[in-house]
């Protein structure tokens, strides 16, 4: 079975007892109906259960009930005063209400009544925000419909975003830069006249404006000095293994770099790709065109990691080290010539290219 609430225990006791003082009377008026005398008990039960309390009312509703007067006007002082205490930052001008909450007597249910703190939070839970008038209905009933008005001034910071300089400079390369100075951001505090309405602002008017830490401006030095690029790049790494010149009574027209297997290749020189194709004892060959009127050619590739048509920049891979077409190990076969592409005569790659990096 569920437990009875303490109201319910409290009504059977009150309608017990009330029941008990008048048994003799129920007896000796047969006259009277057994119904009608159980519901006089009942109203009597309930009737002893209104005290003497104070409602606290707004527009003539009742909002809530509370114990004495003395509570209500400590609910009514707390609850204006959480409608126009202020922060540190904040300072009270003047404050005003349209219509103040009315504390009446009244009899009321003593499982009715309120503590301070909750009748504080009612009150402040159901202010009303509007000027719409209050329905007739139960939780239009509870509303609080008075205003407060507050007028404050208030303190806030705000923060300023440093601007940037630019600066050039010739003796960084372009795509470099500097930071000269650092930016710091500056605050400014700002002084308001702000009106509300029940907590909630309403319009405000800025009255002072005052800098607290100034910013200071980013400087940003740019390069604007070209890098030159170099004539030409070594087209692999590794060491010479073959010369320029008479080769087993042949015709050598270019040096051999060896290296391991797919080791990168890359183009010397900016230019445009003519062949990436299997070319005779070549291999797999790649030939680059320049605009200075050379163009190179790179034998025995493993993997072409470019196209024909393709424009590639100088250092950039276009295939890996193999030892493709007549080829006794992984190398590389590579020319340099002048004249109309694929013709044109081949000079010792030793005349334009810095060997020294190699390993000989």
């Amino acid at each position: 079975m569920r437990r009875k609430s303490i109201r319910q225990i409290f009504i059977y006791l009150l309608i017990s007892i009330c029941t008990f003082s008048n048994i003799s009377t129920i007896k000796s008026a047969d006259n009277i109906d057994s119904l009608s005398s159980k519901n006089q008990v009942l109203n009597t039960a309930i009737s002893a259960m209104n005290i003497d309390a104070c409602a606290i009312v707004s527009d003539g509703h009742i909002v809530c009930v509370v114990a004495d007067t003395e509570t209500a006007n400590d609910v009514l002082d707390e609850f204006y005063w959480e409608n126009i205490k202020c922060d540190k930052n904040e300072v009270l001008i003047d404050t005003a209400w349209d219509s103040k909450l009315e504390i009446i007597d009244i009899k009321e249910n003593c499982f009715n009544i309120l503590g301070q703190k909750d009748a504080v939070a009612l009150l402040l839970k159901n202010i009303s925000n509007s000027d719409e008038s209050i329905e007739e209905n139960n939780e239009a009933s509870k509303t609080v419909n008075t205003f407060i008005v507050s007028l404050k001034y208030v303190k806030e910071a705000e923060t300023l975003k440093y601007n940037t300089v630019i600066e050039y400079s010739q003796t960084l390369y372009q795509n470099q830069q500097q930071i000269k100075q650092s930016g710091i951001n500056g605050v400014i505090e700002n002084i308001y006249k702000i009106e509300y309405i029940n907590n909630i602002e309403q319009k405000r008017e800025l009255i002072k404006t005052k800098t607290v830490v100034a910013s200071q401006e980013e400087i940003i030095v740019k390069g604007t000095k070209i890098r030159h690029q170099p004539e030409y790049v070594l087209p692999t790494s590794g060491f010479v293994s073959s010369e320029y010149g008479i080769r087993n009574g042949e015709m050598h027209l270019g040096i051999d770099i060896a290296n391991s297997m797919n080791t990168a290749i890359v183009a010397i020189k900016d230019g445009i790709v003519m062949r990436a194709e299997c070319y005779y004892g070549y291999g797999k060959c790649i030939d680059i065109k320049h605009d200075d009127g050379s163009w190179s050619r790179y034998g025995h590739l493993n993997k072409y990691l470019a196209e024909v048509g393709d424009s590639v920049k100088q250092g950039q891979e276009i295939g890996l080290m193999g030892t493709t077409g007549n080829s006794t190990g992984p190398h590389l076969h590579f020319e340099i010539r002048y004249g109309s592409w694929p013709y044109g005569r081949t000079i010792n790659p030793r005349k334009i290219l810095d060997l020294t990096e190699l390993h000989l």
